[in-house]
């Protein structure tokens, strides 16, 4: 009986190393098969097929991709109207935005004491106010809150900032924005 089992044993052993061997033999087959035709056990067919599915499976995504930021970009975000950086009417319009009326959107450095510093500034201002010193254009705003055009504005009401240099001299500079694109109608 013993040497029965040394037997099958040694069968086992003889038949593992075979297979190994075929296998080691066979091995570059797994590459390529000349008799089936393959490369890495597919057909050429298959190689298209497979080419196929990734040209549609990435294309799918890059059309989730685009599709999501253009939802995120025109529905969330607004479809982005583009404001003019100067609007050259002053009447109320629809969208609201707060507008400076001068050319300039900020104050660099100036010196109180000397006036050749802030001119360009106090030009630009006078040269704004010029439109609203008429008021003849506007319409005066309606009784009862009713507002449906743009209303009278009184430079005589600015104070101190209604004449050159508007503040400057004493530096409190006059700051004048006007509200452009208010939404629908006041009431």
């Amino acid at each position: 009986l013993f040497h029965f089992t040394k037997l099958m044993n040694l069968f086992k052993v003889s038949l593992y190393r075979r297979r190994c061997a075929r296998f080691i033999d066979d091995s570059w087959k797994s590459v390529y098969n000349r008799k089936e035709n393959k490369v890495l056990q597919r057909s050429p067919i298959q190689f298209l097929y497979a080419c196929i599915f990734y040209i549609i499976f990435y294309a799918t995504l890059i059309s989730i991709a685009v599709f999501t930021y253009f939802f995120i970009r025109f529905f969330i975000f607004g479809f982005g109207k583009q404001y003019p950086k100067s609007i050259q009417s002053r009447i109320l319009s629809s969208f609201p935005n707060l507008v400076s009326i001068t050319d300039f959107t900020d104050i660099g450095h100036y010196e109180s004491s000397n006036p050749t510093t802030y001119t360009k500034y106090t030009e630009s201002i006078t040269k704004a106010l010029e439109a609203y010193k008429n008021p003849t254009n506007d319409k005066i705003c309606g009784k009862n809150g009713k507002y449906e055009t743009g209303c009278e504005m009184n430079i005589d009401e600015f104070g101190p900032c209604k004449t050159e240099p508007y503040g400057f001299e004493t530096n409190t500079p006059c700051v004048y924005f006007r509200i452009s694109n208010v939404f629908s109608k006041l009431h």
